[in-house]
């Protein structure tokens, strides 16, 4: 049986990315031996071992969450992750070595940067090397200042770990786009596979439990409350609605370092419930209407495809992923700013949208075909 090592930034921290390698190690654990490094280790949803072959082999840093739960010092856990990253980027095959004892016949990097430098720098010199992409990177293409000096450092690693990767996974088209951008040597190297999802396992979580629906027309936003999430232009957007007496009510589902400003906010608007962090939060997207996305960056919004999958429109700023995802008949893309998508809501509130047609938009995101389409690259690989 052959053997998989997937380093990945985080798998325990609740995010969809997160989501979406649990989904796919299930799909391939009976078909190869799973190993699965973690950069940081969190506490939202720890990592699971299957019955049969998968393992965590360990975790790299940990989040302040994590070391707070293990009673150490979070002034001390932070000097740690700037040691880690320091050396990471100067010294990388040393913490290859320090974390990983065996040999695998896939390294994959579940992420970029710091373990796509774990990855590159593998002293297995017969394992193919695979760089999985997960948003476009324009934060590595766009000016800096000159003497921006970490700006420059990880560009620099993360220009050495594309060219050593045998291959390289793009999850969306502006992903695929920004690669190239970036690293137009790597272009024959990019393969674009999108992500699987569970639907069977969507719909069923979804009907566990029974969340009231008011009149109101109800929003719902899903996500870590940080600032890439820009979840402050919905509340910007909600005010606007308000002062112009159009009744809509927004849920907004997580947590982050976001969240004591979004709860002063919903103090102060009985229209924003903030409900915090759930490991089921399906039941409460089965109660909405509409999905409401303002990141300024996304992969392939996980999200978005689970509320398609209930037949839900998704209202997203214009975020990789949307290009393949929202048309006239499943929702509606707006711009970064609260007139537009408060013009945006007002939009979705007055569509008709047929679900059926929603739930088929969505339906050729698989986990069984998205697990073919590794499997088929991996055979590529072994054959080159």
């Amino acid at each position: 049986m052959k053997k998989i090592l997937f380093i990945t930034h985080t798998i325990s921290s609740g995010g969809g990315a997160e989501k979406v390698l649990n989904t796919l190690i299930d799909e391939l654990s009976s078909d190869y031996q799973i190993d699965v490094l973690e950069w940081l280790e969190d506490v939202v949803c720890p990592f699971w071992e299957r019955e049969k072959n998968v393992r965590h082999i360990g975790s790299i840093a940990y989040s302040d969450r994590k070391a707070a739960q293990l009673g150490k010092s979070i002034r001390i856990n932070k000097i740690k992750h700037v040691f880690l990253a320091l050396i990471n980027i100067f010294f990388p095959r040393f913490l290859y070595k320090r974390h990983i004892d065996k040999q695998y016949d896939y390294e994959i990097s579940f992420n970029y940067l710091y373990t796509s430098a774990l990855v590159a720098h593998s002293p297995n010199k017969i394992s193919k090397k695979i760089m999985w992409i997960h948003g476009a990177i324009d934060d590595l293409n766009s000016t800096c200042n000159l003497f921006d000096i970490k700006y420059r450092l990880y560009k620099w690693l993360q220009h050495n770990s594309f060219l050593k990767g045998n291959a390289v996974i793009a999850i969306s088209k502006k992903t695929h786009e920004s690669i190239v951008m970036f690293e137009p040597k790597i272009e024959n190297r990019i393969v674009d596979i999108y992500n699987g999802y569970n639907f069977n396992e969507i719909i069923q979580k979804s009907q566990t439990e029974y969340i009231n629906k008011g009149k109101k027309f109800r929003l719902i936003s899903l996500g870590r409350l940080s600032s890439v999430k820009n979840v402050r232009l919905q509340l910007e957007a909600m005010k606007l609605l308000k002062v112009n007496n159009i009744e809509v009510e927004l849920f907004v589902l997580g947590e982050g370092e976001q969240e004591q400003e979004i709860k002063k906010y919903a103090d102060c608007n009985p229209n924003v419930k903030l409900i915090g962090f759930k490991n089921n939060p399906y039941p409460y997207l089965a109660s909405s209407d509409a999905l409401i996305i303002t990141s300024f960056s996304e992969g392939f919004p996980t999200i978005a495809v689970e509320a398609m999958a209930l037949g839900m429109p998704v209202i997203s700023t214009p975020v990789a992923g949307t290009e393949e995802l929202i048309t006239d008949d499943t929702g509606y893309i707006v711009e970064w700013d609260a007139e537009s998508v408060a013009e945006g809501i007002k939009k979705v509130m007055i569509t008709s949208y047929d679900s059926n047609v929603i739930k088929q938009h969505v339906s050729r995101y698989t986990k069984e075909k998205w697990a073919e389409n590794i499997k088929s690259l991996f055979n590529k690989l072994d054959n080159e």
